[in-house]
This record gives structure tokens, C-alpha cells and sequence, in this order.
């Protein structure tokens, strides 16, 4: 439990440097708190901040000026980048350049966050290429799967861009795309290469594993619908053409002539259903359907 006096202590057993947590009063009054409290510290009119913590207090501020600096800095280098303008695009290959360079998106999203809030947010130092490569050092995306979605989890720079970054961040690795023109064809086609190269390997084990997640879940949501296997199971099922009200009736006619309110024979009716009815399982990017 702590003492009168003692929220004006500091971690070092000084004053605190903090104004708005003490106030100065009168010797009359001090001497009317000691009574009740005669084990308080007692700091006077002329007693001196903790100088460990001015120091750490003028630490902290020279480090937030150099914080704002550099963000400054970056963003006068990279404005583009950092306001989401003149990007490059597969889709559309830009004229005038043979090679543009890929970062992981999530670098890109905790720099800008540095950029906005640099006294709040931690600089950012390495590029982290790594993100995007397999075990063997290979690339991990065809241009194919970049143009058809992939693409999302990466960010496109520049030549100009990636020279300032290399020189502004530490660079782990360099991932490059080149488009080769082909002289030969006269549809003006293009072949597109990456460095480091595609690992075949690790590739197809991705794609695996994209496809066994899809056929494998858990909490999701199953939508059950019946299908009727040919005419014959039609004709068993004729409520299933009939209006809503014909088909209530006729559920009901059965129900009473063919065993009432019998839960046994409500139990082996469903069963026969179900026996004759094919289930399939689909799923799609969200949701999953089990198909009757």
C-alpha cells in the first residue's frame, strides 16, 4: 500500500518530473500532514528533479525528432509509394521498362504506418523478401497467378522506387520481374521471367495444399438440399411436385394412416429416405455445401 506523498516518488527515488502530480503548500500545512502521515517523504520548495529521469525525458524527445525526420525523409523519397500513385501493373505491362521489382505488401503496410504516426510506430529496417520465397530460395508466384490474384499479397515498384529502398532498407534478397520482348512475333507477344526463378517444387506443394484446404474445414456453415435420383424417385415422392398446401395434405393423410405420432416409425421412414438419396460435398471460398 503506498504512503502519503509517494505518487510524486519516481522509479529512482527522486522527484518526479512531472508537474501536474504535485503541488506546493504552505509550512502550516505540511506540518498538519506529517502528523497524520510522519513516515512520507518530504521534498521541499527548492529540491531537485531526478536527473536520471531528465535525462531518459530529453533521450525520448531527441529520438521522436529523428523519428520525424526520417519519416519526412522517406516520404519525400517515395511519395508515390506512399500515396498509392503511378503504379505499376502486370495487367497492363508499363512502356519504357523491362523489369519491376516486388516487396512483400505487409512491408509496404508498416511503413506507411511509420509515415503517419512516427512518434507512435516503430521505423521500419528490413524489406523482408523473404516473406515471399520458399526454403530453397525460389520465387513463389508465376506471372500467370500474380495477374489472377496472387498479386494481393505483393507490391510492385518502380526501378527508381527499389534503388531507394535498397539504399534506405536493409534488403534481404532482390525479387525481380522481367518482361522479354519477343523480335520474332510479329503480335508484339512478351515472355515473362522472375529472379530468383519459380521453385516447381515448392509450387506444386503450395497448390496441393490450397486444394486439401478446400476439401478440409472446420465451423463452417452446411447447406442441406435434396436431389432426386431419377423419375422413379419422383414418383415416390410426389409432394415434391405437387403445390405447398397439396403436399402438406397429402404428408398429413400419410402420417395418419401409415403411423401416427409413432417415433419409431418416423425413424425408419427417415431412414429409407436418406438411403435412397446421394450426398456430395461441395465447398466454395466461404461456405460449404453438403448436397442430398
Amino acid at each position: 500500500m503506498k504512503t502519503f506523498n509517494e505518487d510524486i516518488v519516481c522509479s529512482h527515488g527522486g522527484l518526479s518530473i512531472l508537474e501536474t502530480e504535485r503541488k506546493l503548500v504552505s509550512t502550516e500545512v505540511w506540518t498538519k500532514l506529517r502528523k497524520y502521515f510522519p513516515k512520507s517523504p518530504k521534498f521541499s520548495q527548492n529540491q531537485e528533479l531526478c536527473q536520471q529521469c531528465l535525462t531518459l525525458e530529453q533521450e525520448e524527445k531527441d529520438n521522436e525528432a529523428v523519428s520525424k525526420m526520417m519519416a519526412l525523409d522517406q516520404k519525400s523519397q517515395l511519395p508515390n509509394l506512399f500515396h498509392e500513385k503511378n503504379r505499376p501493373t502486370l495487367t497492363k505491362w508499363p512502356q519504357g521498362t523491362d523489369v519491376l521489382y516486388i516487396v512483400p505488401l505487409f512491408f509496404v503496410d508498416e511503413w506507411k504506418k511509420f509515415i503517419r504516426r512516427p512518434t507512435k510506430s516503430s521505423p521500419v529496417s528490413n524489406v523482408g523478401n523473404t516473406l515471399l520465397l520458399c526454403p530453397h530460395g525460389g520465387f513463389m508466384f508465376t506471372y500467370e497467378s500474380l495477374i489472377n490474384g496472387e498479386a494481393q499479397h505483393v507490391t510492385l515498384l518502380w526501378p527508381d522506387e527499389w534503388e531507394v529502398i535498397s539504399r534506405l532498407f536493409i534488403v534481404d534478397h532482390s525479387i525481380s520481374i522481367h518482361c522479354l520482348k519477343q523480335s520474332t512475333s510479329n503480335d508484339g507477344s512478351a515472355q515473362f521471367t522472375t529472379q530468383p526463378e519459380l521453385c516447381w517444387e515448392c509450387r506444386e506443394s503450395f497448390l496441393f495444399q490450397q486444394q486439401r484446404d478446400l476439401r478440409e474445414y472446420t465451423q463452417a456453415t452446411i447447406y442441406i438440399r435434396k436431389v432426386l435420383e431419377d423419375k422413379g424417385m419422383k414418383d415416390a415422392a410426389p409432394e415434391l411436385n405437387a403445390s405447398s398446401s397439396e403436399a402438406e395434405e397429402e404428408r398429413e393423410e400419410h402420417h395418419k394412416l401409415d403411423g401416427g405420432t409413432d417415433p419409431d416409425f418416423s425413424q425408419v421412414l427417415m431412414q429409407q429416405l436418406l438411403g435412397q438419396m446421394r450426398w456430395t460435398v461441395l465447398k466454395d471460398n466461404k461456405n460449404c455445401r453438403i448436397v442430398m
